[in-house]
This record gives structure tokens, sequence and C-alpha cells, in this order.
């Protein structure tokens, strides 16, 4: 095996994908999704929300240069993002990246943009 395809073997398993089947493995960590106390009003209101709402079943346009394909894993990321609550990375990167990302993710899921 070539040193090319085995970074890209464990590039993709990293990641919780199965190339060869198409769907998130098996063996892709899931974070807990956890209802904490400690979020803002707005914060909480928003995580209330993405737990109560199930991934979209295709494509979702974030913005005209980024659509996630695989909202599946999306969502379990941003739930990880969630879980590691208001003192991780994505809320204190940019002045809350996390509440940008589920702020957008509302918009789009609540307000659907149909093509003319």
């Amino acid at each position: 095996m070539s040193l090319k395809a085995a970074v890209s073997l464990w590039s993709e398993r990293d990641r919780g994908w199965d190339k060869a089947r198409d769907k998130p493995a098996k063996s892709c960590p899931t974070a807990p999704v956890l209802e904490a106390p400690w979020w803002d009003k707005e914060m909480a209101t928003l995580v209330a929300w993405f737990q109560a709402t199930p991934p979209p079943p295709g494509p979702l346009p974030i913005n005209p240069a980024v659509t996630v394909i695989h909202t599946e894993l999306y969502w379990k990321k941003l739930a990880g993002d969630i879980a590691a609550g208001p003192r991780g990375p994505r809320m204190r990167y940019a002045g809350g990246a996390l509440r940008h990302d589920l702020r957008r993710l509302r918009e789009l899921l609540e307000n659907p943009i149909t093509p003319k």
C-alpha cells in the first residue's frame, strides 16, 4: 500500500466515514448532547431547538460556498461542540462560531429557500 493510500484511509477513518459503504462508520464516535444549565438564554434556546430537530435527509446549503452533504455527521459534530459547553473552542472562537452555526441552521430549516 502506498503512503498516499494509507494517509487517505487513515484520514477517512479519522473523520468517521466508511468510504466503501458510503455511510458513517459504526465506530464513528458520538458525543452526548447535554442539557447544560450554564448556557446563556439565547444559546439554551438554540441548544434545545437543535436537540429537538433531526438532521435533514438531503444536502444542506449552509452558504453559497458550503454545502453539507452528510448531515448526520455534521449533526454529530455540532452535538460534540455543544457537549464541550460554553468554554469549548467553538464557543470561544470568533465570538461564538457554534452560536453562529446554530443560528444559521435554524434560519435555513425554519425558512427554507425555494428556487424561483
